[in-house]
């Protein structure tokens, strides 16, 4: 276990809980940490072998004293044809192996990173089978095998999804869904003693995310961190505590929450819309599953982009924003007019870009979107005057 708990030892002894994607990342995280408290937890997760691995570490560290074990049952949740069997499956064993279950926590998912008008059908089913339904199912054959009789506590792992999600609109469909699912079921179930919030985490660094974004991964971690305002990214024991909180007798009057876990990252989006003619420069027209690529007919590829001030050497960033759009077929306003371009509106815009992008290697998409948002507050006189 990374840390230590910072609640006493033996909270939740001789309690179960499932863990839905508890190999890995924040699931493991709240599986150790659960372990720690004197729980048993079942994890689950598509991918046996990597849940047998995670288990053999886990039972390492459990206390020879403590009443704590944990075994895995290998659960395909985005199976259409096989999920609701395999939900069953799961949640029969952990019945029959332990006789009850005080908890569910489901954390397991998926997603990919894709602008909204590349996504296939096959893949926004994928990624709304495991998110939405996936969850739903756990949610419901839990209460009704047990906790309809018996009560317990379900938490939901969800994510900042609150002013939309660009770039993985999927995901962010599904996990507002599951907000409200949480919310629903709270009211409902709250007459059989059943208890159900969810967590929204922020932006979490762990080996596991860092292998889901595979080369991008260092730089979208690097790229989030001026947009929180503790300035640093979380790691999956400050989400494992939130969920340990919300399964504890101290949250024992709090049901149908959404406790958000970002430093505040949620709080702290921008303020105004990006225009519509620069949404195409947000992501790449080649690439599906790269986000915030520029493509590569401009000779840089992938996220890493030159700062604006270099392209002083060809022409300046006004002139070579240009050539870009034209590139795309997008319409450049801002062009019509000779005076407007050595304005102070093209001062502003490039000021707004470092502001916006300090520290980020999007030269480009900063100045363009920067460029943009000062011509629509600002926009320059017919005629040139």
């Amino acid at each position: 276990m990374a840390a230590s708990s910072v609640f006493r030892q033996g909270l939740f002894n001789h309690k179960v809980a499932i863990v839905t994607g508890g190999g890995t990342g924040i699931g493991k995280a709240i599986s150790a940490e659960l372990l720690e408290l004197g729980c048993s937890v079942v994890i689950s997760s598509r991918k046996a072998e990597r849940l047998e691995a995670a288990a053999q570490e886990m039972r390492q560290k459990i206390p020879p004293s403590s009443p704590a074990s944990v075994t895995t049952v290998p659960c395909n949740i985005r199976s259409e044809d096989e999920a609701r069997e395999h939900v069953k499956d799961l949640v029969s064993s952990v019945l029959k192996r332990y006789g009850r279950i005080d908890y569910l926590v489901n954390n397991g998912g998926g997603q990919f990173s894709s602008p909204v008008e590349k996504i296939a059908s096959k893949g926004w089913k994928a990624v709304i089978d495991t998110n939405l339904t996936g969850t739903f199912y756990c949610c419901k054959e839990v209460y009704t095998a047990w906790m309809k009789q018996h009560g317990g506590v379900i938490v939901n792992i969800i994510a900042d999804m609150w002013k939309g999600f660009p770039g993985m609109a999927h995901t962010g469909a599904a996990r507002s869904a599951v907000d409200n699912l949480t919310k629903t079921m709270a009211v409902e179930w709250a007459p059989s003693g059943v208890r159900v919030n969810a967590v929204a985490p922020g932006t979490i660094f762990s080996k596991t995310a860092m292998e889901n974004y595979k080369e991008f991964g260092p730089q979208l971690f690097k790229m989030s961190i001026p947009l929180i305002p503790a300035k640093r990214l979380g790691v999956p024991e400050e989400i494992s505590s939130a969920v340990c909180f919300l399964l504890s007798p101290g949250a024992s009057y709090i049901s149908g929450a959404t406790l958000r876990v970002d430093a505040g990252q949620s709080l702290y989006h921008a303020l105004w819309e990006i225009p519509a003619d620069c949404r195409s420069l947000l992501f790449s027209s080649r690439g599906h599953n790269k986000p915030f690529s520029m493509g590569g007919d401009h000779g840089h590829g992938k996220m890493s982009m030159p700062d604006w001030r270099q392209w002083k050497v060809e022409g300046t960033p006004l002139e070579f924003t240009q050539q870009r759009l034209t590139k795309r077929g997008l319409k450049d306003p801002w062009a019509r007019n000779e005076a407007w371009r050595y304005s102070g509106g093209f001062s502003r815009a490039v000021t707004l870009s470092d502001v916006l992008f300090r520290g980020f290697k999007w030269g480009f998409a900063a100045f363009t979107v920067a460029l943009a948002i000062e011509y629509t507050m600002f926009p320059p006189k017919k005629g040139g005057h």
